[in-house]
């Protein structure tokens, strides 16, 4: 079931969706660039590595990689998309001004270790030395901070309403795969096949978002989904 948001709340992100202008490069970082190199690739290793270990995955079928790629703190993602053009992945979504989560296929995902490594290696490829890693993105950190705090105060509650945002700007047919697939996980692990305590609502910009009544130990297993970009505890606003 899909409605428009309602009486819910999801902090708004720094999901800049606003055209900038692209700004060159060209100030040497004078980076070692095995260093820097074999830094990148240890990232990327890593992303690969907690794939493998997610134990949910609505994506997991689907060609597609999601992580996180992070500038130096003097750089704006958004004006500096091109690097991220270059090598064909897709700002899905901006953290903050230096960091964001982007996506690729798989086959560009390894043609992004190949490269990254050449530039390890050869020192080629130069613009890599403006990217300070690539990261996977972890289930803690996509949590909101009100939540880490009611999870920290309430140790002893069994279940939390919250609202799971998914990764904003994926391709319709893999949102619409993550939804079905991340309700029936919901219902399944609630035991309530017919849907009760999960609803489906949207963004405005079209981003979904399922809010559920959960066990917090099912909660924990669910949120380090590939597909699952925030996860936010319900709150209730009364009008006045």
């Amino acid at each position: 079931m899909s409605d428009q948001l309602q009486n819910l709340w999801i902090p708004d992100e720094e999901v800049e969706r606003k055209d900038k202008k692209l700004r060159g490069n060209s100030e040497d970082r004078g980076l070692d660039h095995s260093v820097h190199g074999a830094t990148l690739s240890t990232g990327l290793r890593n992303i690969v590595s907690a794939y493998s270990h997610l134990e949910n995955d609505s994506l997991s079928d689907e060609d597609i990689m999601i992580f996180k790629m992070v500038l130096p703190e003097n750089m704006e993602v958004y004006s500096n998309r091109d690097i991220a053009e270059k090598e064909g992945l897709k700002i899905n979504a901006v953290q903050n001004k230096h960091s964001a989560v982007v996506s690729t296929n798989k086959k560009m995902f390894d043609r992004l270790q190949e490269r990254v490594g050449k530039y390890r290696d050869s020192g080629g490829l130069k613009y890599f030395q403006y990217v300070d890693k690539f990261e996977p993105i972890s289930a803690e950190e996509k949590r909101s901070k009100g939540l880490n705090k009611f999870l920290e105060d309430n140790k002893e509650d069994l279940h939390i309403d919250v609202q799971i945002m998914l990764v904003p700007n994926l391709e319709e047919d893999m949102r619409a795969k993550a939804i079905s697939r991340l309700e029936q996980e919901i219902r399944t692990m609630n035991n309530k096949p017919d849907g009760e305590g999960v609803r489906r609502y949207d963004l405005s910009d079209g981003t979904p978002v399922i809010r559920a009544d959960m066990r917090i130990k099912d909660l924990g297993r669910l949120e380090g989904d590939s597909a699952i970009y925030r996860v936010e505890q319900t709150s209730f606003f009364s009008h006045g």
